[in-house]
Formats: C-alpha cells, sequence, structure tokens
C-alpha cells in the first residue's frame, strides 16, 4: 500500500512499478521459505515485531542484504497494516565475511605454526596459550592457561627473565626479546628464543604477547660446531704439515699456524697473496698441470715441489691437492704439504752410498738380526751368487756357521762390531778364506 522513496535508493526501483505487488518476488528463492514463514507469524499476531535478515534483487539483477524489522499494527487506526523498515546491510556483511574467513586462516596459522604464542596478563599468568605448546612442550593449551609464565623458566634464568618481563610491562609497546630455558613436562628444560610485545593498553588483545620459538637444536648445533671448530684449530694448530687454501685464481685464503715452522712465514702475511709466488718458477707449470689432471679425474698422488723458505732456501714438499670449490664450507683448492727436504736429502745419500757400495771390489751383504739378507752388493752377486731373501748362512762354511753363532754375533751385540777371517762358500761350493768385518746398524 505504501513504500517510502528510499525504496529506489536501495534497490534501484521507482515506487510507482513495485506498488501493489506483495514484495515476494524479489527475494533471493533460498530466503522465500523463512520470509513466507515470518509474515504469516507476523500476520498473526497483532502488536507483535519480528527481525529478519534476507537477500532481495535489486534493479540491475544483484542480491543485496538487508535486515527486515517488522511490526504488525493492524489494531492501530492510524495504519490497519504490517510496517517494514528494511536496511541495506550489504557491506557490512562482506565486512563481517571477510573478517570471518581472516579470523579463519589466523587460527589455522596459529594452529599450524611452529612457534608457540602465549599472552600473559599483567601479573604475568597465561591467558593465552597456542596449539604449539603440546607440541614443542608436552603441554595441552588448557593445562597451560592460568599459570604463572615464571614457574616454567629455569631457576638459572629465572632473575634475568623476571627483570626483561618488569621492563617491558612498564613500557606501553615496547618489544623485548629474551632466551631462556623453559620446562617440558618430561621434566627435561627447552631452549626457546622469547620475542615479547606490550600491547596491554590494547582493547582488541589486552596483555604481554610473546612469540616463542624453540632453539634447542640450534643451540646444540652450534655447541657441535664450535666444538668442531676448536678441535680442528687444535690439530691443525699442533700439525707438522702445511694446510693452505686458495681461490680457483690462486689467491691463498687460508694458512695453517705450521707455515710459521716450516717455511718461516707468519700465517696473516701470507693471506691474500699468490700461492703460486712461494713456488720455484721451475715447478710452477707442472704442479698446476698435476692438479688439473687430478681434478678431472686422474688417480690423486702427492705432487713434488720446492717452497721457497724466509731464510732464501729452497724447501722440498710432496702435497696432496683436494678441489673443494664446491664445498659452502670451504670454497676453495685445499692443499696438504708434508716438508720431505730431510727425507729427500737422506734418499740422496743412501743412493749415493749405493753408487759406492756397487763399484766397490769388496763384498758387502746387508742382513737381519736373523741373517736374512736385504742387500747384495755387484761384488758379492757375482762372487757368491748372494741375493737377497736369502740367509748369511748359506754362504758360509759350516765351521763359519758356528763361530758366527757361538763367538762374533756376541761379540757384535756388545761391542758394535767384530773384525776377523772367515771362510764363505762359493756357487761351486769352493771355499774361500776372507777377512772380513760385521757390523751392528
Amino acid at each position: 500500500e505504501y513504500i517510502s522513496p528510499a525504496h529506489e535508493a536501495l534497490l534501484g526501483r521507482r515506487t510507482d512499478d513495485v506498488g501493489g505487488s506483495d514484495g515476494l518476488f524479489i527475494i533471493h528463492p533460498d530466503d522465500l521459505p523463512r520470509a513466507a514463514a515470518t509474515m504469516t507469524s507476523l500476520f498473526t499476531d497483532p502488536g507483535q515485531r519480528v527481525n529478519v535478515t534476507l537477500r532481495v534483487r535489486h534493479a540491475d539483477g544483484s542480491y543485496r542484504h538487508v535486515e527486515a524489522i517488522g511490526q504488525n499494527r493492524t489494531d492501530d487506526p492510524a495504519v490497519r497494516g504490517i510496517v517494514w523498515n528494511v536496511r541495506d546491510i550489504t557491506e557490512r556483511v562482506r565486512t563481517e565475511a571477510e573478517l570471518r574467513a581472516t579470523e579463519q586462516r589466523l587460527a589455522v596459522v596459529v594452529e599450524h605454526s611452529s612457534d608457540l604464542i602465549v599472552v600473559l596478563d599483567d601479573d604475568g599468568r597465561v591467558s593465552y596459550l597456542s596449539p604449539a605448546s603440546e607440541r614443542l612442550f608436552g603441554r595441552a593449551t588448557a593445562d597451560g592457561v592460568g599459570i604463572l609464565g615464571t614457574e616454567l623458566v629455569h631457576p638459572d634464568d629465572l632473575e634475568r627473565v623476571s627483570a626483561k618481563f618488569a621492563d617491558l610491562t612498564s613500557r606501553t609497546g615496547a618489544t623485548e626479546t629474551v632466551t631462556c630455558r623453559v620446562l617440558h613436562t618430561n621434566g627435561s628444560y627447552r631452549w626457546v628464543e622469547a620475542v615479547g610485545r606490550n600491547l596491554l593498553d590494547d582493547p582488541a588483545l589486552p596483555g604481554i604477547v610473546l612469540n616463542i620459538r624453540d632453539i634447542t637444536e640450534r643451540l646444540e648445533s652450534e655447541e657441535t660446531l664450535r666444538g668442531a671448530q676448536a678441535r680442528f684449530a687444535a690439530l691443525v694448530g699442533h700439525a707438522s704439515d702445511l694446510i693452505t687454501v686458495n681461490d680457483l685464481d690462486g689467491i691463498v685464503t687460508y694458512v695453517s699456524p705450521s707455515v710459521s715452522t716450516v717455511l718461516g712465514y707468519e700465517p696473516a702475511g701470507l693471506i691474500g697473496t699468490q700461492a703460486r709466488d712461494l713456488m720455484h718458477p721451475d715447478d710452477v707449470r707442472r704442479v698446476e698441470d698435476a692438479a688439473f689432471e687430478q681434478f678431472a679425474g686422474k688417480p690423486v698422488e702427492p705432487i713434488e715441489y720446492r717452497a721457497r723458505h724466509r731464510d732464501g732456501s729452497w724447501r722440498i714438499f710432496d702435497a696432496i691437492v683436494t678441489d673443494l670449490i664446491t664445498e659452502p664450507s670451504v670454497e676453495g683448492v685445499v692443499t696438504n704439504a708434508r716438508d720431505v727436504t730431510d727425507r729427500r736429502a737422506a734418499e740422496r745419500r743412501a743412493s749415493e752410498l749405493v753408487e759406492i757400495l756397487e763399484a766397490t771390489n769388496e763384498l758387502v751383504v746387508v742382513s737381519e738380526p736373523g741373517g736374512r739378507i736385504v742387500y747384495v752388493n755387484r761384488s758379492a752377486r757375482t762372487l757368491l751368487d748372494a741375493q737377497e731373501e736369502r740367509y748369511v748362512g748359506d754362504l758360509s762354511s759350516e765351521p763359519t756357521r758356528e763361530r758366527l753363532r757361538a763367538e762374533i754375533m756376541p761379540v757384535v751385540r756388545q761391542r758394535g762390531a767384530w773384525s776377523g777371517e772367515l771362510e764363505l762358500v762359493d756357487p761351486d761350493g769352493q771355499f774361500l778364506p776372507v777377512t772380513a768385518t760385521v757390523q751392528a746398524h
């Protein structure tokens, strides 16, 4: 019978276009049963007031959410009908839907977060505990609410944590970070890093909000790493071998402390220099070629080169070169070098001695204490057909073997040497009297 002019602004329809209709044609089909039931109820009870939320169709075909308040005024002589007060709540409904979706998303995030979220009141009691509590500390949410947060802090950390909390509660909006140990329900303590923010004045969430992360494994890993680094430093610091690391351009990035003993340089003085600068010019190309061949898959073998000592002399090294460029913890070429200068000198002296022994006409036989021969010179091989792995007794007559056992070797063991005449046997079985010296070395 009557529609106010606001109808056109609300639903885009002129009042004379809908006058005389029952109004049901614009209601969303899914809301019709509820609308019809509401109207039926309203008509049967004069004076009744109802409130219903519906979707109604706009002139452009879209649906708008409305809140309709109906009053039965049939007994009012001035009205004699049902009065509807309709308000567009589309934006409110959309906002509420977005808010619910946001809350649901936040609830899912909090529920599945690896961090624990805790809210404390100004006395430090837990007013909220996220589900992560059970996974991290074995404590159900319901069991944690109401307890005093400091009751779970390790006694050795309590004073420090309490001071942080007092400072935080005194400054609105302030943020503090603390690392401490928190009690697990199994009796153990877990290391945590807690970031707290003072939101006591925030009406939406009044309290101290803590974001707590379990860092036990991280701290244990760091401790293990520090121990490994300390052991490495101790091993390298006392190693006689020289260890260096250089990048692909040959720039030295690490030198072990042994360089001061081996070559006379301070490690820090070599960082940033070219690795080849200490190498003998005649050895550089050979060493680089050998290293590249090994990197390409050739079996790893020691590479020999000469390096300049600080005093200007040249030291000889045997080195194993390893490509660890792609290893994140190294990112370089590692050289493990051993000073073999003295060993090479001894080998040269031994070689020179062998040359002398091979050239002499005297018979030279070297054996182990048990008599097994380990070296014979050319003269002994020619005259006696002496061979390594045979025994000295095989070259001696029976009387000489007995003298060696009972007379000669006791003197050698006591005095270090014996000289006198012996009787040897040639390949034809002929006896060869000789003047011999038997020495122990």
